[in-house]
Formats: structure tokens, C-alpha cells, sequence
């Protein structure tokens, strides 16, 4: 399977085997709600903009550590050399969980998913080897990877505060195509089914762990928005909330009911 990332200064999008197809984030924000988004932007528009901007050169600065932090050391003490105090700050909330990965198999590999000529394509920089022995997950105190090694995928996100459980669906979704479309795409003989969310917010360091189960539910949805996507069809985003366990009271905060499919 050949797989290209084009650019045009207009869009970016995948030539999959020569058939052009969405970026898994581009099928994603066609449906999803950013109503709060936009809400918060209006209300401020150059701090919004401020922020926005400074967040995503953060996010780039703190990836490109860390995909140096296991293959170039050189190179990563260089990137970090230019850090300001605050993204010194956004890395340090990564140390714990850097320190029990062992070096990467697969780093930016591109990756993706054909079928019935529907897809989509994406790049994955971050799928790793976890020490098993030393990662005790802590909201059940259990060893979540049942091997001594295993491949898991592993995505970081460093908000500017702490994100609430119901802002973390989009993230889920991109989760599971990742891991579907890698699968999808590898001549290996084992796939990916386990994947953490790590978010690091100025106060805190939340890890997210999304089972085998769970990746399996929003990978069933991520077809359908993709179905929707190619056929130009808006998914019901506040029905599907619902669905997962996540609902608003009669104020419009959010509410999570016991039972959900939200990351523990």
C-alpha cells in the first residue's frame, strides 16, 4: 500500500494506492461540535487567538521532544535547549511516563484504511514499547499491559487547563483509527488494541487508558462518521454523547452517567 501526504497550501489530505482520502482529523471536524469552542472564542477573540496560536507551537516544540527522546539524544537536548520555562514545565508532566517506554518500533509512520474505495490516512509518531512491569495503572492499581513488552499507542495533548471527560471523545475517535488503520495498513501479524491518552495541563498530569472494548465502540462510530463524511451527512454529535454516557442537565453542564465509554 503506497501512502502520500499532499499539501496544497489550501488542504491537506492522503493519496492512498492513488485515491485521495481524508486525514482522520478531517472526517472527525466535519461532524463534531464545537459550539463551546466557538462560544469562548467569540467572547474574547485576541486572547482566543493568542492562546490557540501558543498552544499549537507548544504542541509541536513538545512532540518533536519526544519523538527525539528515544531515537536522536543530541538532537533532543538541542530541541529542549530552546524550551521556554512553560513548555519545560508542559515536559517535565511527561517524565514518569518517558522513562518506562522503551524505544519506539514505528515513528512517523504513515498509515490507513480502504475499503469499499472509502478511507482515510494518517501519520502515527507515537506507537511504543511499554515496560509492563513498571506501569501500574493508577486509577485501579492493576498492570493494564499483560505482557513483560507490549506495542500500545500513545497520544499527548498539552491544553492549556485540564480537558473535562466529555471533551475527550474526539481524542478517543482519533485513538481508534489510528490503531484500526495501522492494522489495516501492516503485513505484521499482531495489531494495536491498547492505547493511552496522556494530558498535560499546567496543574496535573491525567493518563487515560482506553481498553481493547472501548476502542472497539469508538472505532464502530468513527465508521459511521466516515460513512457520513463521504456522504456529505452531519452525525448526530449530541446523540452520540448520549450514547457513550454522556448527557446535560437541565443547566447544559455536562453529566457522566456511571456506566459510559469514556476513557478511565
Amino acid at each position: 500500500m503506497k501512502i502520500e501526504l499532499v499539501s496544497t497550501g489550501f488542504e491537506r489530505y492522503y493519496l492512498v494506492d492513488g485515491v485521495k482520502s481524508p486525514s482522520v482529523t478531517q472526517v472527525i471536524a466535519y461532524h463534531e461540535d464545537k459550539s463551546f469552542l466557538n462560544e469562548w472564542k467569540n467572547r474574547n477573540p485576541l486572547k482566543a487567538d493568542t492562546t490557540c496560536s501558543s498552544a499549537r507551537m507548544r504542541g509541536t516544540n513538545i512532540h518533536k521532544a519526544l519523538y527525539c527522546f528515544h531515537t536522536d539524544t543530541t538532537k533532543f537536548n538541542k530541541v529542549v535547549e530552546k524550551f521556554s520555562d512553560e513548555e519545560n514545565k508542559y515536559l517535565r508532566g511527561y517524565k514518569d511516563l518517558i522513562d518506562i517506554t522503551t524505544s519506539p518500533l514505528f515513528l512517523e509512520t504513515k498509515v490507513a484504511y480502504i475499503e469499499e474505495g472509502k478511507g482515510f490516512g494518517g501519520k502515527i509518531d507515537n506507537v511504543s514499547l511499554l515496560k509492563a512491569c513498571d506501569f501500574v495503572y493508577y486509577k485501579t492499581n492493576t498492570q493494564v499491559f499483560s505482557k513483560p513488552e507490549e506495542l500500545f499507542i500513545i497520544d499527548y495533548k498539552n491544553p492549556n487547563k485540564a480537558k473535562q471527560p466529555v471533551h475527550l471523545i474526539s481524542y478517543c475517535l482519533q485513538l481508534s483509527a489510528y490503531c484500526a488503520a495501522f492494522n489495516f495498513s501492516t503485513q505484521l501479524t499482531y495489531g494495536l488494541n491498547k492505547a493511552l491518552l496522556v494530558i498535560v495541563s499546567p496543574r496535573m498530569t491525567t493518563y487515560y487508558y482506553l481498553s481493547p472494548q472501548k476502542l472497539g465502540v469508538y472505532w464502530d462510530i468513527y465508521k459511521e462518521l466516515l460513512e457520513g463524511y463521504y456522504l456529505k451527512k452531519k452525525y448526530d454529535w449530541k446523540k452520540m454523547k448520549e450514547n457513550l454516557g454522556v448527557h446535560e442537565d437541565d443547566r447544559g453542564y455536562p453529566r457522566i452517567d456511571k456506566v459510559n465509554y469514556l476513557p478511565e
